[in-house]
């Protein structure tokens, strides 16, 4: 009887070291996660930083209203808009489109 007792207490703790031991495993893995998770977000961040500061630059500061525009033109068809953008053949809608080609914008990359 005493014997039994033993046994089936013997199992119970190996169970729970196993148990335990797989939880570590998955915590160090949802640690290691979470800081490549930190990393990643501290990249987007700055690039987050860097395109404002572009933006802003291209733009002098515009309103909202008009930054919206002119991404819309970008994404339309290159960011001095043009025919795409519904103007005349050749017209441009914003400020010039060679600035951004300096600055690399990705806004004015056509695929």
């Amino acid at each position: 009887m005493c014997l039994e007792r033993c046994e089936r207490v013997r199992v119970q703790v190996e169970e729970a070291e196993l148990a335990a031991a797989v939880q570590t495993r998955r915590a160090s893995h949802a640690e290691a996660e979470a800081a490549q998770l930190k990393a990643q977000l501290a990249e987007s961040a700055q690039q987050l930083k860097d395109l404002s500061w572009q933006f802003n630059m291209a733009f002098g500061g515009a309103s909202g209203a008009v930054a919206a525009a002119a991404i819309a033109n970008a994404k339309a068809g290159g960011a001095g808009g043009g025919a795409a953008a519904g103007g005349a053949p050749g017209a441009r809608a914003g400020p010039p489109g060679g600035f951004l080609d300096i600055l690399g914008c990705g806004a004015n990359f056509k695929r």
